[in-house]
């Protein structure tokens, strides 16, 4: 009988987020028969994954209640309830990988999982940091890697080359343990609809014909939706017939409610319940929209694209998600430059419309996950 590696991923929730759709499609696609996976999670609000992991196969256990924790101390409380629980858990059960996707405070779970004995200890960034930084956050984050005992780590990995930089340092890049490997996406479930199944698919969710714009994400200040909305209203001064659409969660949303009412666009914009059909609802857009203020590298912008979406994205964020279909514009030029150069770039139509087939294929979560199944063994 053959053994199978068990494979334990620490993360934030299982709710929406690039990190979760990553480790979901991870173990879609992974030979289960060699595989096992399991999750301590964080935070047990809006776990919408839940039930599909653990039908794969997964076991997940809730290791402590992130939620919305203000005070110091009950931060701080939360914290060491997470790291209590998390050293019973691996006291209970063998692992052979710790796969660490918290990468700001992975330190305590690598010491723990070393003197356990797990042999493949990995820790995974996902993000390229905040564009308000001072010189003290990065000094305070090289130090907290030193103390994170470094050498305890068996392998650094990146999902993009910036995300590596932040959280690794420069130097990083000829350390023989860091590895960049980009997220992937099930490339069967995104691709492109003809007219006819669009509009079908927009009949179906009772949408208006126009321009309809999507974005796609959690609500939280890097994804920059306050903006994003001003420069929707800023276009809709400018023409008439677009639409704009909100698939997500997160602690900005009350916020984009109030300043979309504040602005009186309400029946211009709409909000799609967290649990609905992303890859069909992508086939009813027109052009994804994504002006954040930081990224590691964003899933959701690689589905559009796949779904055959042109989309507008931030100057901050990694060339490296460009599928060909991607826009770049200076995110410190504001919403009415956003929003004219946009329009415009409609209007004319010269925005770039093949997708890259090589970069494609690269983005396969088929050709990811064998990626990390060769670190795993």
């Amino acid at each position: 009988m053959v053994h199978k590696k068990r494979v334990l991923h620490i993360i934030p929730s299982l709710s929406i987020g690039g990190i979760e759709s990553l480790v979901v499609a991870m173990y879609e696609n992974i030979d289960r028969s060699k595989f096992q996976f399991d999750f301590a999670v964080f935070n047990p609000n809006n776990p919408m994954h839940k039930e599909q992991l653990e039908e794969l196969g997964a076991n997940i256990y809730f290791i402590a209640d992130a939620g919305s924790k203000s005070s110091v101390i009950s931060k701080v409380l939360w914290r060491i309830k997470a790291i209590y629980n998390f050293a019973i858990l691996i006291s209970k059960n063998r692992y052979d990988v710790l796969h660490c996707h918290n990468y700001s405070n992975y330190g305590p779970y690598i010491v723990l999982g070393a003197i356990k004995g797990i042999p493949v200890r990995i820790v995974h960034s996902h993000t390229g940091g905040s564009l308000k930084e001072s010189n003290f956050d990065k000094l305070i984050r090289r130090i907290k890697n030193k103390l994170n005992f470094e050498h305890l780590i068996t392998l650094k990995v990146g999902c993009s080359n910036t995300a590596s930089k932040w959280l690794y340092g420069k130097s990083s890049q000829i350390n023989g343990k860091i590895k960049v490997i980009y997220n992937g996406i099930d490339m069967v479930k995104f691709k492109p609809v003809d007219s006819t199944e669009k509009r079908n698919i927009q009949k179906v969710h009772g949408m208006q014909q126009g321009i309809h714009f999507v974005h796609v994400a959690r609500f939280t200040t890097a994804k920059n939706e306050l903006f994003l909305i001003e420069l929707f209203y800023e276009m809709t001064k400018l023409t008439t017939s677009i639409y704009l659409n909100f698939i997500g969660f997160g602690p900005l949303e009350r916020k984009m409610k109030n300043w979309i009412h504040t602005l009186k666009i309400d029946d211009r914009v709409r909000f799609f319940d967290l649990n609905s059909n992303i890859p069909q609802l992508l086939g009813a857009m027109d052009y994804f929209l994504l002006p954040s203020l930081w990224e590691g590298f964003p899933i959701t912008a690689l589905e559009a694209q796949a779904a055959g979406l042109p989309i507008f994205i931030s100057d901050t964020v990694t060339k490296e998600v460009d599928m060909g279909l991607a826009t770049y514009l200076p995110i410190d030029k504001g919403a009415k430059f956003w929003a004219e150069k946009i329009l415009e770039l409609i209007n004319s139509d010269t925005i770039p419309k093949k997708v890259n087939l090589e970069k494609r294929n690269q983005f396969d979560i088929k050709t990811v996950t064998i990626q990390f199944e060769s670190l795993y063994n």
